[in-house]
C-alpha cells in the first residue's frame, strides 16, 4: 500500500510539472540575422540546433498557448514579414499572457522601389513612379518616413509644381507618387552610394527609397491575454496592428506604429485593447480607429495628428486615462496624468472639482455641495495602471460607490478587514484577475458588486464606516 501511494504522489508531481509547464509558457528566441528557421528557438546561442530561428513567422509556428517570443535587435535589418495570431495557440491565460517582446526590433512592410520605375518629370528635379497596387501610399529613406505634401485638390501640373518642393518631399497624386531626392543618385543608381568594400544589397538596404509592399503588419483575431512590447510597426499598406475578430485583453507597452498606409491601429468590433507609452504618427488615414462594439484604453501615449487625424471613431469606447473621450480627436498627446501620485487621493478630488468647474462654465450652473455628501464615483477604468495595488474611496458619512475602476494588469487584490471578521464574494466576474476582490463591511455584509473585471489582476474595494456596500452595476466592454 505504500508503494501504490508513493508512485501516485510520483504521477501527480510530474503531472503539475507539465501543467506548470504549459501554463509558464517558452521562450522561443528569433534572430533574423543570425538564426536559423531549421533550429528550435531554445536558447540564443546561433551554434546548434536549439539556437535561434530566424523569422517570426516560424516562432509563431512553433508557439503554443502562454509562450514569450523574444526577438533580436538588428538595428540595421528589420524583419520584414506581415504576421497573423489567431486563436488558442497564441493567446494566454490570465497571469500567463502569450507575449511578443520586441526589444526594440523594427517590423517592416515596404520594399525598394526599383530604380527603373522611377522617372524625371524634368522639372525642380522632381521623380514619379507608379505604385503598383492602387492604394494609400508612403516612402521611406533609411527606415524613416519622409515627410509629404498635401495633393488632395492638385489638379493641373502648374499646381502640382507649385507645391512647397524641398528636397526629401513626395506626394500622391492621381495614383501617382512623386518625389524629389536630394540627389538622383537616391533613386536612379544606388549602387553608386555603395562603401568600399559593401554589397549592393546592404546597400539598398540602408538608402534605397522604399515603399509599402505589405498588407498588414500585425493581424489578431480570436485571441485573448496577449502582450506586444517594445516593437515598431512601420511600411504597410493598411493598418500596422489590426485588431479583428474577438481579439480582447490585448496590451501594447511602448509600441510604435508609424508610416502605414491607412491607420496605425485598429479597433475592431468585439476587441478590447489597452496600450501604455505608446506612438502613433505619419499614418496616412488615421492614427487610431475605433468601431462600433469595442473598447480602448489609452495611458501616457502620443498620437500625433500628422498627416492625418489622431483618431477616427467609427463607433466603441475610449478613455484616455481613465476618462471618457468621445467624438475623435485630432490629437492626442502624452498626459502623464497617470503618473500623478496619489490618484484617487487628494489628487483625484482636486481633478473633480476642475471637471465640475468646466460643466458649470458649460451649463451656467452653480453645483451645491453638502458636506456630509457621499464622494461620487469618479469615473475611470483602469486596464493595466502599474500601481501594484488598487486604491479605495471613503466617504465622510460613511457611504461609499464603486468608483468604476477596471484593473487590467495588477499583481495584488485589496482586502478591506471589517471588526467582525467576515468577508463574502463579491460575485463579480473575474476575467483574468489572479484572485478574487473582498468587499467587507462593520457589520459583516457585502454585496455583489456586478462589475466585470476584463483581465485585472487587482479588483478595488471600497469600505464604509455603516457597513453598507452598494452595487455599482458597472459593465467594461
Amino acid at each position: 500500500m505504500p508503494r501504490m501511494i508513493h508512485k501516485t504522489l510520483i504521477s501527480i508531481f510530474f503531472l503539475i510539472l507539465c501543467i506548470s509547464g504549459t501554463v509558464m509558457g517558452r521562450e522561443i528566441y528569433v534572430d533574423n540575422m543570425r538564426g536559423n528557421d531549421a533550429f528550435t528557438g531554445h536558447t540564443t546561442r546561433a551554434t546548434d540546433e536549439s539556437g535561434p530561428v530566424r523569422t517570426i513567422q516560424r516562432a509563431l509556428d512553433l508557439a503554443r498557448n502562454g509562450d514569450h517570443i523574444i526577438l533580436t535587435n538588428n538595428p540595421e535589418l528589420p524583419y520584414r514579414e506581415s504576421l497573423r495570431l489567431c486563436g488558442e495557440k497564441h493567446s494566454g491565460i490570465p497571469g500567463f499572457p502569450f507575449r511578443i517582446i520586441g526589444n526594440g526590433a523594427v517590423l517592416d512592410g515596404s520594399a525598394e522601389v526599383p530604380p527603373h520605375f522611377w522617372h524625371s518629370i524634368g522639372a525642380k528635379g522632381i521623380f514619379v513612379y507608379q505604385p503598383l497596387y492602387i492604394a494609400d501610399q508612403n516612402l521611406f529613406y533609411r527606415g524613416k518616413p519622409i515627410k509629404r505634401l498635401d495633393a488632395k485638390n492638385v489638379r493641373t501640373t502648374q499646381e502640382l509644381l507649385a507645391l512647397d518642393w524641398q528636397p526629401m518631399r513626395w506626394c500622391l497624386c492621381q495614383g501617382k507618387v512623386y518625389f524629389k531626392p536630394k540627389d538622383a543618385s537616391m533613386v536612379l543608381a544606388t549602387e553608386r552610394l555603395l562603401p568600399p568594400g559593401s554589397s549592393q544589397a546592404a546597400v539598398r538596404r540602408q538608402y534605397a527609397i522604399t515603399a509599402p509592399e505589405k498588407q498588414f503588419g500585425i493581424l489578431l483575431s480570436h485571441v485573448c491575454n496577449l502582450e506586444i512590447q517594445d516593437l515598431t510597426i512601420q511600411g504597410f499598406q493598411n493598418d500596422g496592428l489590426l485588431l479583428g475578430d474577438m481579439a480582447v485583453d490585448v496590451k501594447l507597452t511602448n509600441v510604435t506604429s508609424r508610416g502605414n498606409a491607412r491607420a496605425g491601429i485598429s479597433v475592431g468590433t468585439g476587441c478590447a485593447l489597452w496600450m501604455k507609452d505608446c506612438v502613433l504618427g505619419n499614418n496616412q488615414a488615421a492614427q487610431l480607429v475605433t468601431e462600433e462594439g469595442s473598447l480602448t484604453s489609452i495611458f501616457t501615449s502620443e498620437l500625433i495628428p500628422y498627416p492625418a487625424p489622431a483618431w477616427v471613431e467609427n463607433g466603441g469606447d475610449v478613455y484616455r486615462d481613465r476618462k471618457k473621450i468621445t467624438g475623435g480627436l485630432s490629437e492626442i498627446v502624452d498626459t502623464g496624468f497617470e503618473d500623478e501620485p496619489n490618484y484617487f487621493g487628494d489628487e483625484a478630488a482636486a481633478v473633480e472639482e476642475v471637471e465640475l468647474e468646466e460643466e458649470t462654465a458649460e451649463d451656467g450652473d452653480v453645483p451645491e455641495s453638502e458636506e456630509d455628501e457621499a464622494e461620487e464615483e469618479d469615473g475611470g477604468f483602469s486596464f493595466g495602471a502599474d500601481g501594484d495595488e488598487d486604491s479605495e474611496e471613503e466617504a465622510g458619512d460613511g457611504e461609499s460607490e464603486d468608483d468604476g475602476g477596471f484593473d487590467f494588469g495588477g499583481d495584488e487584490d485589496s482586502e478591506e478587514e471589517p471588526d467582525d471578521g467576515e468577508s463574502e464574494d463579491d460575485g463579480g466576474f473575474d476575467f483574468g484577475g489572479d484572485e478574487d476582490s473582498e468587499e467587507e463591511s462593520d457589520d459583516g455584509e457585502s454585496e455583489d458588486d456586478g462589475g466585470f473585471d476584463f483581465g485585472g489582476d487587482e479588483d478595488s474595494e471600497e469600505g464604509s464606516d455603516d457597513g453598507e456596500s452598494e452595487d455599482d452595476g458597472g459593465f467594461s466592454f
